[in-house]
């Protein structure tokens, strides 16, 4: 058995999702030949190895279990990376880091993502050219350029976690209802909530997305409540 196949064999047991090697010697193990420069990605089905132009041809005659990836000066992984999570979060934000480096993952071919490759990608999209808030502890990004005040969108119907929803689409969502339907209490935002998330029925996390939207609704001043107890645009 090649010690890629070791590798693999581990990782289709569950007990790691994948393994980054930078160190020469790790790469050189899971290779079974030296290349001086590089980073291996090690899959359950699909290992790549990313190294520059000078030891390119070597890697692609004597690595045969490995995709190998060109990089240099000026397409550096970590620059590709970078250009990919600015590409996502232009279409996709805003956007939770969560979701960004599942989505991310899910689009280079890495499938599920183990610790270090997870916090290696956590640290390049901190220095991505996005903006980035905060909510609850969770990272939301956006398009550089964008104003979180100034977004008036919510995504109807499309079945994400709660905690993927930055609190400005909560919001919009909640102005949107109260447009739409008039004065509302709780218990009415909550039950038209099921409806505008996609889900066919209500659950503990719909009622807390629910509270969680009227409270960053109340915060924003966007609504406020009548003498009936009833929610209200202002």
């Amino acid at each position: 058995m090649k010690n890629i196949e070791k590798y693999q064999k581990l990782i289709a047991k569950g007990e790691v999702d994948a393994l980054l090697l930078t160190s020469k010697h790790n790469r050189q193990y899971a290779a079974e030949y030296c290349i001086a420069e590089g980073v291996a990605v090690i899959c359950k089905t699909q290992s790549y190895y990313f190294t520059d132009f000078r030891y390119i041809e070597s890697a692609q005659k004597n690595l045969p279990g490995f995709a190998v990836k060109m990089v240099d000066t000026e397409h550096p992984y970590t620059k590709l990376i970078k250009e990919a999570i600015s590409e996502i979060v232009q279409v996709e934000g805003p956007i939770s880091q969560p979701a960004l480096i599942h989505t991310l993952i899910n689009s280079t071919g890495l499938g599920r993502a183990g610790k270090n490759i997870s916090e290696h990608l956590d640290k390049l999209v901190t220095t991505a050219d996005v903006k980035i808030t905060r909510q609850s502890g969770v990272r939301f990004l956006w398009n550089h350029g964008s104003d979180p005040a100034d977004y008036h969108t919510f995504r109807f119907r499309e079945q994400r976690s709660t905690e993927d929803i930055c609190k400005y689409e909560l919001k919009n969502a909640v102005c949107c209802l109260l447009q739409e339907n008039g004065p509302m209490t709780k218990e009415e935002i909550t039950k038209a909530m099921v409806n505008l998330l996609g889900y066919s029925r209500s659950s503990h996390r719909i009622e807390e997305c629910a509270a969680d939207a009227i409270k960053a609704a109340r915060e924003l001043k966007a609504i406020e409540q009548n003498e009936r107890k009833q929610f209200v645009v202002r």
